[in-house]
């Protein structure tokens, strides 16, 4: 298990030198290169990424809200349960650096809504993460989990949020976060600059 971590860091990074746009490792780690970050610092993320980075912050959501999406209406996920960095949900990063930033949101009654965007909005930058055919992505229970991580580029003080769109324009308000309450937004710091 650790020789295929090994070669997927080395297929990763050798991309990223070959300076490509997009990258995914094991489908689930998303990462955008940005030119204005050094390769000594990526190498750095890299291996922190691979062990982990140490926490940042982190928020969670234990109950469920109805009706918060499905007309594509863009619907910031407030948390109950945050940590001293991140109140109400609001990431406030207290170094500069390169963070790897996550997210899992589990939604119920998507019904003819066929995709989502997860919007990351920081103090300078926002990125907006689009979810094609979510019929597909449907639980046994009939809820979608939306999940996922990006590199996300912090100055100091520089603050962070969450948010989601489904659906479009026809389609009214009949998404609701899950019941059970399946929300968290968390981040890992994983380099200076």
């Amino acid at each position: 298990m650790f020789k295929e971590q090994i070669r997927e860091l080395i297929k990763f990074f050798s991309k990223l030198i070959n300076n490509a746009q997009k990258v995914e490792v094991k489908g689930f780690l998303t990462i955008i290169q940005n030119p204005n970050i050094s390769e000594k610092v990526k190498l750095e993320a890299i291996r922190n990424l691979g062990g982990g980075g140490f926490l940042a912050f982190r928020c969670n959501r234990t109950k469920g809200i109805k009706n918060v999406a499905g007309n594509e209406t863009l619907f910031k996920v407030p948390f109950e349960n945050c940590d001293e960095n991140s109140k109400d949900g609001v990431f406030t990063a207290e170094q500069s650096g390169l963070y790897s930033v996550e997210w899992r949101i589990v939604l119920e009654g998507i019904t003819n809504q066929t995709k989502a965007v997860i919007q990351i909005e920081s103090t300078n930058k926002t990125f907006n993460i689009p979810t094609n055919n979510l019929t597909s992505l449907r639980n046994d229970d009939g809820t979608v989990t939306l999940e996922g991580k990006q590199l996300v580029e912090f100055g100091c003080i520089d603050r962070a949020s969450i948010a989601v769109k489904v659906g479009t324009t026809k389609n009214s308000k009949t998404v609701h976060l899950a019941a059970r309450g399946e929300a968290e937004f968390y981040g890992f710091f994983l380099s200076r600059f």
